[in-house]
């Protein structure tokens, strides 16, 4: 019986051709041939082809002749793995692709294992480096007994620009009004944004939403990473109204136009109803406001 050791190459069938002992002036030289285990060995007129790890008999026979020959066949190890990078900068969301080289090329198991030390900065798949969020991670590829790692560093995509919607506002007091903060690149990391007045006894600010609660200005400011932006922000008083009904539905002039307190912006009578705006708070109605007027008002309601 012949041992024979094979790492993929072609076994030389003459040997067991040989030990056959088949004479020169043999009528029938026909070899047949079959393996044990294909999954190990395959062979063909003599020629053998080893194919997976194990154990195997090759068996010839010729007539009432026989020869065997136990095939070892063992791996081709990977002797080495690179990568095509070993230190990889990516902005959190982006991918890079990693290629593994494995020597020698016709190693039996060229299988690659990916792996990350910290998922939470990258993943990776199949090479595919996915950044998750800011630091780093070392990726390790693996095949037989060799590694390659590849150092990946993540860091933040900053916000570049913040605008408003408004710039500037005039407002009365207990009104409001929803500022709108645009970030510049959309794809930043962290899009938060801080908003600060500079004087809350005139303006109150919450997450964009502002409030006039006094007289003044105040200057309200969004900021987001190391970008910002401002809008100013004038508090009046809010109009005084009077509405009045009249006995001929028509407009009524106060006789004295300074008994409010405060300057008349306008005075109409629409539907039956009548409308005084002033441009502050009627602070009081003076006995002479409607005093020698040609038209009897019939009743007054004050919004103070």
């Amino acid at each position: 019986m012949l041992i024979a050791s094979l790492l993929g190459n072609v076994f030389n069938a003459q040997i067991v051709q040989s030990i056959m002992n088949l004479p020169d002036d043999a009528t029938n030289k026909t070899v047949i041939w079959d393996t044990s285990d294909e999954t190990v060995v395959l062979v063909n007129n003599g020629e053998v082809k080893a194919v997976g790890s194990g154990t195997a008999k090759v068996l010839a026979s010729a007539g009432n002749k026989r020869a065997e020959c136990i095939i070892n066949v063992s791996a081709i190890e990977v002797e080495s793995i690179t990568l095509s990078k070993n230190i990889v900068n990516l902005k959190v969301g982006y991918s890079e692709t990693l290629i593994a080289s494995i020597m020698p090329d016709n190693a039996t198991d060229k299988s690659v294992f990916w792996a990350s030390s910290n998922e939470t900065v990258a993943m990776i798949t199949d090479g595919v480096i996915k950044a998750i969020g800011v630091g780093s991670t070392i990726i390790v590829a693996s095949a037989g007994d060799q590694k390659a790692e590849c150092v990946v560093n993540v860091s933040a995509i900053e916000v570049e620009s913040i605008s408003l919607n408004i710039t500037s506002l005039d407002l009365k007091i207990g009104e409001s009004r929803t500022l709108v903060a645009s970030i510049e690149p959309d794809d930043a990391t962290d899009k938060t944004v801080l908003w600060t007045s500079s004087d809350e006894t005139v303006v109150i600010v919450t997450d964009g939403n502002i409030k006039a609660i006094g007289v003044g200005s105040a200057v309200i400011n969004a900021t987001s990473g190391k970008a910002s932006a401002d809008c100013v922000v004038n508090v009046t008083e809010p109009n005084g109204i009077i509405y009045y009904t009249s006995t001929n539905n028509m407009v009524v002039e106060p006789y004295d136009v300074d008994a409010f307190g405060s300057a008349i912006i306008s005075n109409t009578y629409e539907n039956g109803v009548g409308t005084i705006t002033f441009a502050g708070l009627v602070k009081k109605i003076g006995e002479s406001a409607f005093y020698k007027t040609n038209i009897c008002i019939k009743s007054i309601a004050v919004i103070f």
